[in-house]
């Protein structure tokens, strides 16, 4: 059950994000954007919740997607729903990256989008600087984690607190929210 879960919040981020992309062209993205693929174990906890997703792009808010998140040392497994049906599904072991898509699912928004989105909203912010190229930086200014490349804010994710984040891609125009719920017998 807990894959299962873990399955349908990464088919709802990748669908929002999906959304996100197709309804308007993106801003100009640096050359090199950065990307997170950081080792399962290096998040430092084991993970468990369940989570409303919801997307922003140009103006117009997307239904909400839901989300079952499942982090451990060896794997963190991501699903998403929306409108009663599996979206998508992502797993992450540190060496693969095995996704699935429902059939017309954005292409613009690849399983690794989601997969360094979730890590940089959730990794600490030390594992995550160590695997920064030399041209971006990473630093947490406040409530806000700030990701910039080339000088040029990326992408920010906000700590509402709680276990709510809104993170902003700025390089590719979507907001996206994330209210989650520890699922019962997990760490928040």
């Amino acid at each position: 059950m807990f894959r299962c879960s873990v399955r349908l919040v990464a088919s709802a981020l990748l669908s929002a994000m999906l959304t996100a992309c197709a309804s308007a062209p993106p801003a100009p993205v640096p050359s090199a954007a950065v990307s997170f693929r950081l080792p399962p174990a290096s998040l430092g906890r084991t993970l468990a919740w369940q989570q409303r997703l919801q997307v922003t792009s140009q103006g117009r808010t997307q239904p909400p997607l839901d989300a079952l998140l499942e982090a451990d040392a060896q794997a963190l497994r991501l699903a998403l729903l929306g409108t009663g049906q599996t979206l998508a599904r992502l797993e992450w072991d540190g060496r693969s990256l095995k996704a699935e898509q429902a059939a017309g699912w954005p292409k613009e928004i690849p399983a690794e989008r989601v997969l360094s989105d979730m890590q940089l909203a959730l990794w600490p912010l030390a594992a995550l600087q160590a695997a920064l190229p030399a041209d971006a930086t990473l630093a947490d200014e406040g409530p806000l984690r700030v990701l910039r490349q080339h000088g040029t804010v990326v992408t920010t994710v906000r700590d509402a607190g709680s276990l709510h984040i809104e993170l902003v891609n700025q390089a590719l125009g979507y907001t996206l929210r994330i209210d989650s719920m520890p699922i019962e017998g997990a760490t928040p």
